[in-house]
């Protein structure tokens, strides 16, 4: 008993100095699975035109217009033609800001976050 009550209280004390230090501890049941999210690419415009994601998600960009079209990020990525009721996807790793656009519609532009 005497064990059990030394372990809780060692748990405890990490626990509280983790957190006031600001190190922060994260146990393992904490961490959340990837998410799949979707952007619709529809009346010459991307839909949300603000994302935030988490690191290890995915995003599916679904082109609903007439007209083909790309996801452009430069220097980071670029999903090339995107066919009308085709798709382009990505999983995001790097905690980052990307602001993306068609280079065939360069009026369309987004903001993709990933925390």
């Amino acid at each position: 008993m005497k064990m059990k009550k030394r372990k809780n209280s060692l748990i405890r004390f990490i626990l509280f100095l983790s957190v006031s230090s600001g190190i922060g501890v994260c146990p393992v049941w904490a961490n959340s699975k990837p998410v799949t999210h979707r952007v619709q690419i529809q009346n010459m415009k991307f839909e949300p035109a603000v994302l935030e994601i988490n690191r290890g998600d995915k995003v599916i960009w679904v082109n609903q217009d007439l007209v083909p079209h790309t996801v452009t990020a430069k220097s980071s990525f670029d999903s090339k033609l995107i066919q009308p009721d085709e798709k382009f996807q990505k999983v995001f790793k790097k905690k980052l800001e990307y602001h993306y656009y068609c280079r065939l519609h360069p009026e369309m532009k987004a903001i993709l976050r990933v925390n």
